[in-house]
């Protein structure tokens, strides 16, 4: 039976984004990136750092805003992003924390193991700010909506 090592914890050795391509200094430079880098995929979620802004990649190779993240940006010493997980390893809830004090809730659902929502909620945990509802074409999302 084949292993695969990949598939293991890892320690963050350095203050960046696991993946090189998930922040971007500039807009222009993640549209540069989309439109014709042969790794950006539809669906990626890519951040434009001291936007406050965090995009997805279209199927077209463009980009297009999923919405603001005020209290995401600075993310500094006092701020703390905690995940939780289902059993298949998928991000069920995000929780934002600034100085001790919850900021907000992202929570992620699933339908026959694509993630087919995103639901950004405030404080309480109740006050839905945003939903972003996906579309697929086989297991490639082929769009969203954002209400």
């Amino acid at each position: 039976m084949a292993t695969n090592d990949l598939l293991v914890g890892y320690t963050r050795r350095f203050s960046g984004p696991v993946d090189a391509t998930a922040t971007f200094s500039t807009l222009s430079a993640l549209q540069t990136y989309a439109s014709s880098d042969a790794t950006a995929y539809a669906g990626q979620i890519c951040a434009v750092t001291g936007t406050n802004t965090v995009y997805v990649i279209n199927s077209d190779k463009t980009v297009s805003a999923v919405g603001e993240v005020p209290t995401l940006c600075p993310f500094n010493a006092q701020s703390s992003l905690t995940f939780s997980y289902d059993g298949s390893g998928n991000i069920t809830t995000l929780t934002y924390s600034y100085g001790g004090t919850t900021q907000g809730y992202a929570d992620f659902v699933y339908s026959g193991g694509n993630l087919s929502t995103i639901t950004y909620k405030g404080p309480d945990h109740s006050t839905v700010l945003r939903t972003i509802t996906f579309s697929y074409s086989g297991s490639n999302i082929s769009g969203y909506t954002v209400s």
